[in-house]
């Protein structure tokens, strides 16, 4: 069963835990994904956006073919704020040690094609 972290007339947002699909794959092992599940309570939920499998996370399905309309035009236009935050372990340390020795990566994320 899912409980939503959110629900009102127009929308669904759902937990979607990492290892799960989020719209169904193919064939019968790509059939359990978060969409599905959510459609089970809410029958006029539909996708809006996707997650990637090993991402967990919120997902906002539309209730309804006018709200997902409107919400995957404002996700394609880019005027839905998304925050991706990334839990490491381990202890982080300075390359160099003599400078203040701590960098900073500054690069796009890009899909790894070869990898899906």
């Amino acid at each position: 069963m899912i409980v939503p972290v959110h629900l009102d007339d127009w929308l669904v947002v759902a937990d979607k835990p990492a290892g799960l699909l989020s719209v169904a794959g193919r064939g019968p092992a790509g059939e359990d994904c978060l969409h599905a599940r959510v459609r089970r309570q809410w029958p006029d939920a539909l996708v809006v956006h996707r997650l990637d499998m090993a991402t967990s996370g919120l997902m906002v399905f539309a209730r309804g073919i006018e709200a997902q309309r409107t919400l995957s035009r404002a996700f394609a236009s880019r005027e839905v704020d998304k925050r991706y935050v990334a839990v490491v372990a381990g202890v982080p340390r300075p390359r160099d040690p003599d400078a203040d020795g701590w960098s900073v990566i500054d690069l796009p994320l890009a899909a790894d094609w070869p990898a899906r």
